[in-house]
């Protein structure tokens, strides 16, 4: 799955890829803290019930930070890189957008797929 904002777009009149305006925004995985719980420890939620929740020591460790890892997406840099849309042209913005949808749509499937085989 794609994690990081693609700020590249395939521009068919130049048959290459190029990089598009960007501008800093705060990383929507950490909410700009730098980390987050390890995805292996609540990746699905915990829920009242779960086992771990019966160790006493879990719930303090947990709220106080022991279980987080650099955040996945900026790396611990608490900022990411954002396509600056106003900047960019309409029509390669459009195409932009559509290209993305186009991930997303293969990323969906493929995930689709996945659990169908499982």
């Amino acid at each position: 799955m794609m994690d990081k904002p693609n700020t590249t777009m395939f521009d068919e009149e130049s048959d290459m890829i190029i990089q598009l305006p960007t501008k800093n925004e705060i990383c929507y995985r950490c909410d700009g803290e730098g980390s987050h719980v390890n995805p292996n420890i609540d990746g699905n939620g915990i829920c009242e019930g779960d086992e771990i929740l019966d160790d006493p020591d879990f719930l303090p460790a947990y709220l106080g930070g022991r279980y987080d890892i650099p955040c996945e997406t900026c790396g611990g840099d608490k900022v990411i890189k954002v396509v600056d849309e106003p900047r960019v042209d309409p029509a390669k913005l459009k195409e932009f957008h559509r290209q993305q949808q186009e991930i997303w749509d293969m990323y969906a499937t493929e995930a689709a797929e996945r659990a169908a085989g499982a």
